[in-house]
Order: C-alpha cells, then structure tokens, then sequence
C-alpha cells in the first residue's frame, strides 16, 4: 500500500524554511473528504500557511522567500 496515498483523506501541507531558504520541515493536516468543503480546505490551507509562514520567519527565512510558498493539498 502506499501510504501517501489513502482513499477518502485529503491532506494540506507545507515547507519550513531555514535562513538558507532550505525546506528544514514541514507541517500538515488531513481530513475525512466528506467534510472537506471548499470553505473547510481554504481555512486549513490559511491556517498551515500562516503556521509555516510564522515559524521559518523564526528560523530566519528571508525576507523575499516569507509568504511565497503555498499549501498544497491532495
């Protein structure tokens, strides 16, 4: 089985990045896809950017490189 893959999830995730610009994490959430509204994964996407966002700030992102990387979700 692979376990990126499981049938009814769908996961939101993105990169920590270190004053390098080097991806040194990552954090994401999952949900059931049945309460996976348009509305519920915009929030979760807000929420793991602002989340991400935050801490390679603390880990001295650069400046140019804050705010560029997006969620993704699949």
């Amino acid at each position: 089985m692979d376990a990126t893959i499981l049938p009814g999830v769908i996961c939101v995730g993105a990169a920590i990045r270190d004053e390098a610009g080097t991806v040194i994490g990552a954090i994401s959430v999952s949900t059931p896809t049945m309460r996976a509204s348009e509305e519920h994964v915009a929030l979760m996407r807000d929420e793991i950017n602002a989340a991400t966002r935050a801490l390679s700030t603390e880990f001295g992102e650069p400046t140019s490189q804050v705010g560029s990387a997006q969620a993704v979700a699949s």
